[in-house]
């Protein structure tokens, strides 16, 4: 299946400041209470009826801002975990990990100086679905971006089958 990325500018800003606005935290009642460390983001999906809903996915990239040497490719080893409400079946996910960097290993060029930049580890890819938030558990340090995919809208045929 392939996927195009569809741009969000500031999405996270104005999804956090629209749930808290609307009044919804009723709905986020259900969901834990971050632990000492931890903060909760939550993320409003735009609605889409159920027939564009199975076209579109959620990336959802998580990382911190660390020192790297301009030279090298760093990226976290943390996971994003998928977890569940207990009792309302309600999909959330948490990065408890501590920061684990690793890093290419080429020589660093003189040239370029160090640097603080946002590292990120593996994104994962989840289901569209505007009737609920998706709720995110990271430590105080981190933050959470997300971006939106959707697929084409037409399949391809496979007319021959290569044997």
């Amino acid at each position: 299946m392939r996927f195009t990325k569809i741009s969000i500018v500031a999405g996270l800003v104005l999804a956090t400041q629209t749930v808290f606005a609307a009044g919804a935290m009723d709905e986020l009642k259900a969901y834990p209470v971050p632990l000492k460390g931890m903060k909760q983001v939550v993320i409003t999906l735009p609605t889409a009826t159920d027939k564009d809903a199975r076209d579109l996915k959620v990336e959802l990239r998580v990382g911190t801002m660390m020192k790297t040497d301009g030279t090298n490719r760093v990226f976290l080893a943390n996971t994003i975990k998928t977890q569940t409400v207990q009792g309302w079946g309600y999909p959330y996910y948490e990065v408890t990990d501590e920061p684990v960097a690793a890093s290419t290993m080429m020589a660093p060029i003189p040239s370029r100086p160090e640097k603080n930049e946002l590292v990120f580890g593996q994104p994962i890819l989840i289901n569209y679905n505007s009737k609920l938030p998706v709720v995110v558990y990271i430590p105080n340090s981190y933050e959470v971006q997300y971006r939106l995919w959707k697929a084409q809208s037409d399949l391809q045929v496979i007319k021959k089958v290569p044997k």
